[in-house]
């Protein structure tokens, strides 16, 4: 919380999470990626906006949740998933060689963990619905 002095001399912006929505939250980690994967970075980038983008919104029209959830939140579930699978790429110890059909598994990962993330928070009646979406 800043006073509005403060917000003038720092030229600070507050905005809430839920004004920008999930697209910073994918496009952050998706730069961050492009160090690793180059190209198939690329690739992934578009799969992950595609599918959030339809994923979140069928959860808002047709979705019922047990628990409240925010959309940033499932998104960032999602990211966190997705991480599961690249992060033994990443190392700065040893020289890690990526697979060449890594391009092929981040696809097949980036598509798990939408359902995995998304729409396991749903009930249990919404869940079919959301497969026959998906």
């Amino acid at each position: 919380m800043a006073s509005p002095a403060t917000v003038s001399r720092c030229g600070m912006v507050l905005l809430e999470p839920q004004q920008l929505g999930h697209t910073p939250l994918i496009t952050s980690y998706c730069n961050d990626l492009e160090k690793l994967l180059g190209k198939t970075a690329e690739v992934v980038r578009g799969l992950m906006h595609y599918l959030s983008d339809a994923c979140l919104a069928f959860t808002n029209m047709a979705g019922r949740f047990p628990v409240p959830t925010d959309p940033n939140f499932l998104a960032n579930s999602m990211l966190n998933m997705f991480e599961c699978y690249v992060k033994d790429w990443r190392s700065d110890e040893v020289a890690v060689k990526i697979p060449k059909e890594a391009e092929e598994m981040c696809i097949h990962a980036v598509i798990f963990a939408h359902i995995w993330s998304i729409g396991v928070a749903l009930d249990e009646t919404t869940r079919p619905k959301f497969d026959a979406f998906f």
